[in-house]
């Protein structure tokens, strides 16, 4: 309501810009918070009661003092930072974002295309702003320039990112809810690429003890021997990545002959290949 409201009063007290949507959904995104504590402010003066109480803290705002985390359970998913990611066999710091767009082809445009764009990235920080009644947790994000750091393979449907490819430094904090989590796994064929995959659904319990999970995922690799001839060596740090309790399952590729089904516990930042 408010959101709405807000663009309708700028269209109104800027009539010349009205058709502007860019100008519009800048200065919407300059002047709300301002605009929104007036707004509640005066709808509180008529009537103690025009509004809920979740509405009434927003717009005080947060408090000034924050907490600061290197992990955060959201929606049965585990979250850690890049830091925290490094010093873990668990990798819980990959993220996406599905967020509606304006685009434009230039700064003078006035015709605006608004669309659906996925951005992949990584945790740097977790904040939890307290808001008096209720916390909210903000991830602190560094996102891949969508331009030059995504690609997509239209023969495997898979997505690359180039994470060292840093874009939108200005916006780079998120709501934890509105992220989903992925995974990201370098590229064996394109260096400094990683692939893409989604998570599945965690289970949190107590520290970071996770539910096995199980991964289908078309292989991405080729040239690979026969699974009779195949040997791999197992090195000291291998055996927390490896089950050894639990069959394998095949499934067969209706296209190429074969699929990858990948046993994992908690995700681990090494996933091997096993090809039919």
């Amino acid at each position: 309501m408010f959101y709405s409201e807000h663009k309708h009063h700028l269209k109104e007290t800027n009539s010349r810009k009205a058709k502007d949507e860019k100008w519009i959904q800048d200065m919407h995104n300059r002047r709300f918070i301002s605009w929104f504590h007036d707004r509640v402010a005066g709808q509180l003066c008529m009537n103690m009661n025009a509004v809920t109480d979740i509405v009434k803290w927003l717009a005080q705002g947060p408090r000034k003092g924050l907490m600061k985390y290197s992990g955060y359970a959201v929606d049965g998913y585990r979250y850690h930072t890049k830091a925290r990611d490094n010093k873990c066999a668990v990798q819980s710091s990959g993220v996406c974002l599905v967020a509606s767009t304006m685009q434009v082809s230039c700064a003078k445009d006035k015709n605006t295309i608004v669309s659906n764009m996925k951005f992949y990235g990584f945790i740097e920080e977790i904040w939890e702003l307290n808001s008096h009644k209720f916390q909210v947790p903000l991830f602190k994000c560094a996102w891949v320039e969508n331009e030059k750091g995504i690609k997509y393979d239209d023969d495997t449907g898979l997505t690359m990112v180039n994470l060292n490819r840093r874009g939108y430094r200005k916006d780079e904090f998120v709501m934890a809810t509105h992220v989903s989590q992925v995974f990201y796994i370098d590229d064996p064929e394109n260096d400094g690429w990683s692939i893409v995959l989604p998570m599945p659904n965690r289970v949190y319990v107590h520290g970071d003890e996770l539910d096995d999970a199980v991964l289908e995922h078309q292989s991405f690799t080729n040239g690979l021997p026969p699974v009779e001839e195949f040997k791999y060596e197992l090195g000291e740090g291998d055996a927390k990545y490896i089950r050894t309790d639990c069959e394998g399952i095949w499934v067969t590729n209706r296209k190429k002959g074969a699929y990858m089904l990948v046993y994992v516990c908690g995700i681990p930042k090494v996933l091997l290949n096993f090809l039919k």
